[in-house]
């Protein structure tokens, strides 16, 4: 079977694009987002879609430049409408805790999501292929993670779910129902250079992507290699149980989702869990309702830290028969507090203005007293 016929075959099993959809077509230059650019062309006629290229300008490397004018010139080769923007990454990424590759991340998301929105499509497509999938497991794994990072990328998810919170708010688009798809996705990297190859394609290559002090680029030259060496079919393997856990996590997520219309009481600035309901609970399942209630009240975080959570799980299955008590801190100025029939997690209160403060670094006696004011 041809590159093509699969592609085909993949977008028709997950239902990525249906007849007449409208897609915007995120392309670097590089091969998997030009190959993509060329594939979708070909099948667009008995599809009866309408493509629109649009490229962002990280303004982060001299090639940038040359790479926008060859992504312009091969959508006017190709007859097809092209938006090309630029976004100050570096601004982005010089927030704390915020790393170059997530600031480029999420202002490319963004400019995808606006694009979209401003010529009504409902669909954003990008180029991330079986090996991109097997790397971002690869790093979930290693950060520590759930199931819903071990599951992978997703071949179509919500744009809207994406967790922009670098961003502020002014360039956070509204992107509405338009939805993020991935046609490559189980297709490995050296087919997609075949392609290329194929038909004559002459994409550019971001040599940034050779430049290890990114951990992913770490994980795609190091420590990959090494694990091929193990199973030469990493790729197909580990694609395919990211596959089986996005099923497994879609199963969990509805089972959860009754449980939380069971056991949440959602209020403006809490949540209340029902606490003999919730005390009975598999710990996975408490596990989860806490970090659906955390989510709800801080739905910018991406991540949620392990131990705050499981030290109130600790605490609740150490002492069966407590019913009130705390706050206990949870995460970004969130709490938990027993309150008898609830379990409640809400905001931290703030310190009350009469007590005094520690504004700067004091230096204490000991033994002896220091006053604050």
């Amino acid at each position: 079977m041809s590159t093509l016929s699969r592609l085909q075959r993949f977008i028709h099993r997950h239902g990525l694009l249906p007849d007449g959809a409208r897609i915007v077509v995120g392309v670097s230059g590089g091969p998997d987002s030009l190959a993509l650019l060329h594939a979708l062309g070909r099948l667009a006629p008995d599809h009866g879609w309408w493509l629109h290229v649009a490229h962002l300008h990280h303004g982060l490397r001299p090639e940038a430049d040359e790479e926008a004018w060859f992504v312009a010139e091969v959508a006017a080769a190709w007859d097809l409408g092209c938006t090309i923007e630029r976004a100050d990454v570096e601004a982005i990424a010089a927030q704390p805790g915020v790393s170059l590759e997530e600031a480029a991340r999420q202002a490319r998301y963004a400019f995808l999501g606006a694009v979209a929105r401003r010529l009504n499509a409902g669909y954003v497509a990008v180029g991330h292929n079986a090996d991109d999938q097997l790397e971002t497991v690869l790093m979930h794994f290693l950060r520590g993670s759930g199931l819903a990072g071990l599951r992978g990328m997703l071949p179509s998810t919500p744009l809207a779910g994406l967790r922009l919170t670098a961003l502020p708010p002014d360039l956070r688009p509204d992107v509405g129902e338009v939805r993020l798809v991935r046609p490559w996705l189980e297709t490995p990297r050296a087919e997609i250079l075949a392609y290329c190859r194929e038909h004559e394609l002459t994409p550019r290559y971001d040599m940034s992507n050779i430049d290890q002090t990114f951990f992913r680029n770490r994980l795609r030259h190091r420590v990959i290699p090494l694990l091929r060496e193990i199973n030469p079919r990493l790729t197909q393997v580990v694609g395919r149980t990211a596959a089986v856990l996005q099923g497994e996590h879609e199963v969990l997520e509805a089972h959860r989702r009754a449980l939380w219309q069971e056991v949440a009481r959602v209020e403006p600035e809490r949540v209340r869990l029902e606490l003999a309901t919730f005390r009975a609970l598999a710990r996975a399942d408490q596990r989860a309702l806490l970090r659906m209630a955390m989510s709800h009240l801080r739905p910018e975080h991406r991540n949620l830290a392990w131990e705050h959570g499981e030290r109130l799980l600790d605490l609740l299955a150490d002492r069966p028969e407590q019913a009130s008590g705390g706050p206990y801190p949870l995460v970004a100025g969130l709490v938990a507090t027993l309150s008898y029939r609830w379990l409640e997690v809400g905001e931290a209160e703030a310190v009350p203005a009469a007590c005094p403060q520690i504004h700067e670094p004091r230096t204490l006696s000991l033994p002896g007293e220091v006053a604050l004011e």
